[in-house]
């Protein structure tokens, strides 16, 4: 699963956290925001907060972002097959950037 936050101009990054049987919504340095998710033992997509939706430690916290999971992602690299194909159309060259 990979995730997104969304930062504002100052680098800090939104969040709503439990507190007791509320919830609040507040602000964090973008980094302490990566530092709690990195070291989190549970990140999952929810929807219980439109916007955000990354969360953290069985909802302690959601993150304003987005989640993609691994099935949702286009695929990076091509099967070892279809590369060979590739391979063999480009008569074993490699594109760059200035190929079309």
């Amino acid at each position: 699963m990979s995730y997104n936050l969304i930062k504002n101009e100052d680098n800090y990054v939104w969040f709503v956290m439990k507190a007791g049987s509320a919830y609040v919504k507040a602000s964090m340095p973008y980094g302490k925001a990566m530092g709690i998710i990195e070291s989190a033992s549970d990140i999952t997509k929810s929807d219980k907060f439109e916007g955000f939706e990354i969360s953290v430690n069985d909802g302690k916290y959601f993150f304003a972002g987005t989640v993609e999971s691994e099935e949702e992602k286009p695929a990076d690299d091509p099967k070892p097959e279809d590369k060979a194909s590739q391979d063999k159309e480009n008569h074993g060259f490699k594109k760059n950037k200035w190929h079309k």
